[in-house]
């Protein structure tokens, strides 16, 4: 048997959300709550979890699994989502501790995959550290990850013979691509450097 100790409003979906006592979620709509007189001390049996649920108990454990099946996720990430599924603050600290020891988050190894993703993209600074803010990477490994891009210089002049492919460039495609690249982030002032030094190297005429 398993006890419900809350009932509330999930955040998404206009269902409701029924905490048991072991640890499980369940997800209902409003109508089927009300069906059933569901209300918070009632008992239910494996029975009714299996009626009820039709698949959508989750045990946080499985959740987690679930949410790390195939990809990897920082801590803070992993707190959102389970915490958007209705888990409790106290359950998602103990999954957290537990899945940190065995080794299943690690957020320096998801910092140091993320930095080689973003060098091979040639971001820059500003865009990398975009990205570690949006995946909730703490800023405290955010040096590290910096160290990993490559030269602001050198992604800039990957990323712009890239684009006009070592052809003569006319004023307005020069203009397109000094906003494509501050555009990403990187500096003006090594933009234009960079513009500067592509059209000498095809021998014409320095007009920025």
């Amino acid at each position: 048997m398993s006890d419900i100790i809350e009932i509330k409003p999930s955040k998404r979906g206009g269902r409701l959300v029924l905490k048991l006592d072991d640890g499980r979620i369940l997800r209902l709509s409003p109508r089927t709550a009300e069906e059933n007189a569901l209300k918070v001390g009632m008992s239910l049996d494996s029975e009714d979890i299996e009626r009820l649920s039709v698949g959508g108990g989750r045990h946080i454990r499985d959740a987690a699994a679930a949410l790390l099946s195939g990809r990897e996720l920082t801590e803070g990430q992993l707190r959102d989502r389970l915490s958007e599924r209705g888990y409790d603050e106290e359950s998602i600290d103990a999954l957290i501790e537990d899945f940190t020891r065995w080794g299943l988050i690690d957020d320096r190894r998801y910092c140091e995959l993320l930095a080689a993703y973003c060098s091979r993209k040639n971001m820059s600074r500003r865009a990398m550290e975009n990205e570690l803010y949006k995946r909730k990477v703490p800023r405290e490994l955010w040096a590290d990850a910096v160290e990993m891009l490559k030269p602001a210089t050198d992604a800039i002049e990957e990323l712009l013979e890239a684009r006009l492919k070592g052809r003569d460039a006319d004023p307005s495609a020069i203009d397109s691509a000094m906003r494509y690249l501050c555009g990403r982030g990187f500096d003006s002032r090594e933009v234009r450097n960079a513009l500067r030094n592509y059209r000498e190297d095809l021998g014409e005429d320095d007009q920025l």
